[in-house]
C-alpha cells in the first residue's frame, strides 16, 4: 500500500499506536462499526504532499531474501 501511494504521488505512514489502542479498547472498535469479532491489524494514513521523492537505486545486497520450500 505504501508503494502504491508513493507511485500515485501520495505519502503514507503506518500508525502502530492506533493498532495498540484498538486492541485494548472495545468501545473504540464499536465506534468504528467493525463487524463482530473483527479487529484491525494495521492502520495506514495516506495523503498528499508537496515533497518530491527522487528515485533511488537500492543495491541488490541491501535486502536479503530467504525462500522456504
Amino acid at each position: 500500500m505504501h508503494l502504491m501511494a508513493t507511485d500515485m504521488g501520495l505519502s503514507s505512514c503506518l500508525i502502530l499506536g492506533t493498532i495498540l489502542a484498538l486492541g485494548t479498547n472495545k468501545e473504540l472498535i464499536k465506534k468504528l462499526n467493525l463487524p463482530e469479532g473483527h479487529v484491525p491489524c494495521c492502520v495506514v494514513i495516506v495523503g498528499g504532499t508537496e515533497e518530491k521523492f527522487p528515485e533511488r537505486q537500492i543495491p541488490e545486497d541491501k535486502i536479503s531474501v530467504s525462500y522456504i520450500g
